[in-house]
C-alpha cells in the first residue's frame, strides 16, 4: 500500500486527467460557455462516459461561483442525469446561479447537443459548493481569470489514451465493483485532494464493472449523484459498491474510501442500455 503523499500536492495542468478530458472554456457576451466534443478516450459503448459530464459541470459551474481568492472553493454535492444515447458531435454548458450564499451555493448547468441556446437538451447537471478559508500550508489558490483560463486551456491537448488508463483505474475485484487509484498529480484539484471528475470516474468504473459481473446486457452510466463528505489526500482511494434492487435495474450504490478505510465520497448510479 502506498504511502499518503507529502502535502502540498499540486495538480500538474499539462498532464491532469481532468483538464485533458475535453473540456473547453470561452467567454461570451460575458458569459462563461463550456464546450465538450466527445472523442474515443472518454467513450463508453459509443456513448461519453457520464464522468466527463460531471468533469464540465464540475469545471464550469466551480467556475462561475469562485470569485474569492482568500477561501477555496469545494464540491459538496454535483448530480448529472444524461439519457443513453450516442455522443453528439459537440456539448455545450451553461451555469446558472440557483442560490449564493456566504458559506455555500447551488448552480444548475445547462447541457446542450449542439451549439446555442436553441440546440436540444442533452443533460442536466447539478452542483453546490462550500466556502472554506485557505489556511498557512496550503497550496497558493490559483487566481481565477476566465479569459486567460479558457485561453491557456485551449493550448492543453485532451487525452491520447483512455480515460481509464490515464487515471490508473485498477480492478481489483469486478465481481464486488471494487476498482482503486493512486493518488498523483493527474488526479488532483488545486487544493491537492483527489478531483471531483476522478471520484465520479472511479464510481462509474466501479458500476461499470458490477453490471458487466453481473451478466446484465450492455449498460452505460447514465446517473451519477455524488456526496463529497472529506477530501480524498491518502492512496490508493478505491470503492465498494452494491446493487440497489435487482441487478437488471442497473441501480448501484458505491462509496469511495481512502488508504485508512475512511468513506470520502457517496455515490448512487444508473446504467442503462444504449438506446
Amino acid at each position: 500500500m502506498s504511502q499518503p503523499p507529502t502535502f502540498p500536492l499540486v495538480p500538474d495542468y499539462l498532464t491532469s486527467v481532468p483538464t485533458r478530458m475535453g473540456t473547453q472554456l470561452a467567454v461570451e457576451h460575458g458569459r462563461l460557455v463550456a464546450t465538450l466534443r466527445p472523442h474515443p478516450t472518454i467513450d463508453v459503448l459509443g456513448s461519453v462516459r457520464a464522468s466527463a459530464l460531471v468533469c464540465l459541470v464540475d469545471m464550469i459551474a466551480g467556475l462561475e461561483i469562485d470569485d474569492d481568492p482568500t477561501h477555496w472553493v469545494f464540491t459538496s454535492d454535483l448530480s448529472v442525469r444524461v439519457p443513453a444515447v450516442a455522443a453528439p458531435e459537440v456539448i455545450t454548458a451553461t451555469a446558472n446561479v440557483l442560490r449564493r450564499g456566504k458559506r455555500s451555493s447551488t448552480i444548475g448547468v445547462d447541457i446542450r447537443d449542439g451549439i446555442g441556446t436553441d440546440a436540444p437538451e442533452l443533460a442536466i447537471g447539478l452542483a453546490s459548493f462550500t466556502r472554506v478559508p485557505v489556511r498557512d500550508g496550503d497550496p497558493v489558490k490559483p487566481i481565477v481569470d476566465k479569459k486567460m483560463m479558457a485561453a491557456g486551456w485551449s493550448q492543453i491537448p485532451p487525452l491520447d489514451v483512455p480515460v481509464r488508463e490515464a487515471a490508473g483505474v485498477t480492478v481489483v475485484d469486478a465481481a464486488a465493483g471494487v476498482v482503486s487509484m493512486e493518488i498523483t498529480r493527474n488526479v488532483v484539484n488545486p487544493s491537492g485532494a483527489l478531483h471531483g471528475a476522478m471520484v465520479a470516474l472511479l464510481a462509474e468504473c466501479a458500476t461499470d464493472e458490477l453490471v458487466a459481473s453481473a451478466g446484465v446486457d450492455p449498460a452505460i452510466v447514465t446517473d451519477l449523484d455524488i456526496r463529497f463528505l472529506k477530501q480524498g489526500r491518502s492512496g490508493p482511494m478505491s470503492t465498494r459498491a452494491r446493487f440497489v434492487g435487482p441487478a437488471a435495474a442497473g441501480s448501484v450504490f458505491v462509496e469511495i474510501v481512502d488508504a485508512g478505510g475512511a468513506i470520502t465520497s457517496v455515490v448512487t448510479a444508473r446504467a442503462q442500455p444504449i438506446g
